[in-house]
């Protein structure tokens, strides 16, 4: 087996690699990718890595030649992967709510196994300034782009537009990197639920398909169905084609149709509570 290591101003030289050390080589990258998480990217030395992992002081050169820099950048590259990974059926699928449920779900488990002292690899390189590995940087946003991407697909295929579709997944990852930091400052992962729930608030403006409101309500389909058939006879909801499948969203109108038909019976209630209080102000 052969593994090819890209060096910093020189062309890519091929290493054999027996199966042990790639194991050792792999577990130095996800070490790191912990340790940048806890101490970020100055905190992470070669002398931290080969303590947490255990891996012999000679390999260190031996799989990085590129030193400390190629670590790091391997490190964030395999987070990133890592994270793809644990989102990809509902991504796939074209369920972007269930796909951001998940990253969020992801990130409070590892908050949680932490002991809330662990953020995220990528934003913590991403924060400093690498004048001496200005490639770092490029890893960090190239890996951020990649999230954005695979959200934006999902969101394109639950029936967004693809200029919003690019904007909301620019959304997610901002926001959600965002909170990942606050929860980590107040060890308290409030920050990031809050997030995760504004943004699915904001993601079920959109378009939805049967199959996705089945699962959000756990009604059978056929039931699915006729509420939504009773809704759009009613004006509340409309529904389009996208191929294969209907996409059913609300109608604005027909919500302010039913606020115009409630405003008199709002008043009455009013009235009442007001009698009522009154009342009961009488009485003490």
């Amino acid at each position: 087996m052969m593994t090819v290591i890209l060096q910093p101003g020189s062309e890519a030289r091929a290493r054999p690699a027996t199966e042990r050390g790639e194991r050792t080589r792999q577990r130095m990258v996800r070490g790191a990718a912990t340790l940048l998480r806890q101490h970020g990217y100055t905190g992470t030395g070669f002398r931290e890595v080969i303590a947490a992992t255990g891996a012999p002081r000679g390999s260190i050169y031996h799989h990085f030649p590129g030193g400390k820099a190629q670590l790091a950048g391997e490190a964030v590259e395999y987070a990133a992967g890592l994270a793809r990974e644990a989102i990809a059926e509902p991504l796939d699928s074209g369920d972007p709510i269930g796909a951001l449920r998940a990253f969020v779900a992801l990130w409070r488990l590892e908050f949680e196994r932490s002991g809330y002292r662990a953020g995220c690899p990528i934003a913590a390189v991403a924060v400093e300034a690498h004048d001496d590995a200005p490639e770092l940087l490029d890893t960090a946003a190239a890996a951020f782009g990649r999230w954005q991407e695979a959200f934006a697909a999902s969101l394109r295929t639950a029936g967004v537009a693809r200029p919003r579709s690019e904007r909301l997944a620019n959304l997610v990852v901002s926001a959600v990197e965002g909170a990942i930091v606050i929860s980590r400052a107040r060890r308290d992962p409030e920050p990031l639920e809050l997030a995760g729930r504004e943004i699915l608030d904001l993601l079920r403006e959109g378009p939805r398909p049967v199959g996705e409101l089945v699962r959000e309500t756990g009604l059978s389909q056929p039931n699915t169905s006729r509420h939504l058939r009773v809704l759009r006879e009613a004006g509340m909801v409309e529904s389009k084609r996208d191929g294969q499948r209907r996409l059913y969203e609300l109608r604005p109108e027909g919500l302010a149709e039913i606020e115009r038909w409630l405003a008199p019976y709002r008043r009455m209630w009013r009235r009442s509570l007001d009698d009522l209080e009154r009342h009961l102000d009488a009485k003490e």
